[in-house]
């Protein structure tokens, strides 16, 4: 997260940050929760570093996001999904992750509106 003002004194300072692009793309929901809607539009601003001047690497923390670098610079480039977003995800019925494995096959997918 960072505002304005630290992202000029982050260029200003010839600070070199290296963020993993995917996060907000595969884990985003989770993030733009914990952060709330008045701090989700301060995180992972690679857009504004690259605007500003920043020198920015790409480094993918896999396996925790997808390592592809290409989605890596996409997302660096282009910015993170924001509520209101079309993205690539499926909203499940229940957490995929702490489900009965006997009851994954009942679960439903969730329908865009």
């Amino acid at each position: 997260m960072a505002s304005d003002d630290q992202v000029r004194r982050l260029v200003d300072s010839g600070i070199v940050a290296v963020p993993q692009g995917r996060f907000v793309s595969d884990i985003g929901d989770g993030v733009i929760t914990a952060l709330g809607p008045g701090r989700a539009n301060r995180c992972y601003r690679m857009r504004s570093w690259l605007d500003a001047g920043a020198v920015l690497p790409d480094s993918s923390d896999a396996p925790v996001a997808h390592g592809s670098p290409l989605l890596g610079i996409h997302d660096m480039s282009t910015g993170a999904p924001r509520r209101g977003m079309l993205a690539d995800f499926a909203l499940l019925s229940d957490d995929l992750l702490s489900v009965d494995p006997g009851r994954i096959d009942r679960l439903t997918v969730g329908e865009r509106r």
